[in-house]
């Protein structure tokens, strides 16, 4: 595999170990044991400033998250205690 960001196209090569699982399309015939496929794909992305500002975005937001699960956390235990108490007291009546 070459991933370079200087070329046009990047290329994958990819090896089947398993050759029993795979078959031929133009003879349902399983493939050749160690069978090499290669393909060349776009450039891989670099970082860029936009996508620097979208991963700051996303830990923002994850933090955010984090911060209304425990609230919603800690108002269940508050809610499960004081109906506890208030179930009590009516119960007793």
């Amino acid at each position: 595999m070459g991933i370079s960001p200087t070329l046009k196209r990047d290329k994958i090569e990819l090896m089947f170990l398993a050759n029993g699982y795979f078959l031929r399309n133009s003879d349902k015939e399983p493939i050749k044991y160690k069978y090499v496929c290669s393909v060349m794909i776009p450039p891989q992305l670099v970082m860029t400033g936009a996508i620097l500002k979208m991963e700051t975005m996303s830990k923002a937001a994850a933090g955010s998250m984090n911060y209304m699960m425990y609230g919603n956390i800690g108002l269940q235990i508050f809610l499960s205690v004081s109906m506890q108490l208030f179930w009590g007291k009516v119960n007793t009546l």
